[in-house]
């Protein structure tokens, strides 16, 4: 026997010991360095440390609207879970259609096999012309990749020419 808990089941029970120990402190008194302090019953307070600070905390009443809340989005999920798998029934349902109208359709006779023969016949033209695109995009990327290749041999030559001419240019000051 296998049992599984819900990860909103395992939320609400901890939500239910919150509560149960929050009504209990509620009803108790707080001992504060030999400072006994009466609560109400919808007030709660937290020591924190051995300084003894005192604050706030959640009230019972907050928890019982948390708890609320909790169980709201329980139901909630609950009828979104019954909506995807009414939706995925209707996807099943309509897959089946599908494959019912495509085993219609091949005993269809010799009219169907003319229009398959055509659809398949335009069908390899445009994968044959998804080809020749790829084909050319991956020239035309080729092409711009030489031509900055091209660029920069072009900008290191002129870079080069000019060196040689500022060399001649010095030679030419030192002749004279």
């Amino acid at each position: 026997m296998r049992v599984t808990v819900s990860k909103v089941a395992l939320l609400r029970l901890a939500l239910l010991v919150a509560t149960g120990s929050a009504a209990f402190a509620a009803s108790a008194q707080a001992v504060l360095k030999d400072q006994v302090i009466s609560r109400p019953w919808d007030d709660s307070l937290v020591v924190v440390g051995n300084d003894s600070r005192v604050r706030a905390g959640m009230t019972v009443r907050d928890l019982e609207n948390l708890v609320q809340r909790v169980a709201d989005q329980g139901k909630a999920l609950e009828q979104l879970r019954a909506s995807n798998d009414a939706l995925n029934r209707k996807i099943e349902e309509q897959a089946q259609k599908i494959a019912n109208l495509e085993r219609r359709q091949g005993d269809g006779g010799r009219s169907s096999d003319s229009q398959n023969g055509e659809l398949d016949k335009l069908s390899r033209q445009v994968d044959s012309q998804k080809n020749e695109l790829d084909k050319l995009s991956r020239s035309v990327s080729q092409l711009g990749s030489a031509n900055d290749s091209g660029g920069r041999k072009v900008d290191d030559l002129q870079r080069r020419i000019d060196e040689v001419k500022r060399s001649v240019d010095d030679l030419r000051s030192r002749v004279k």
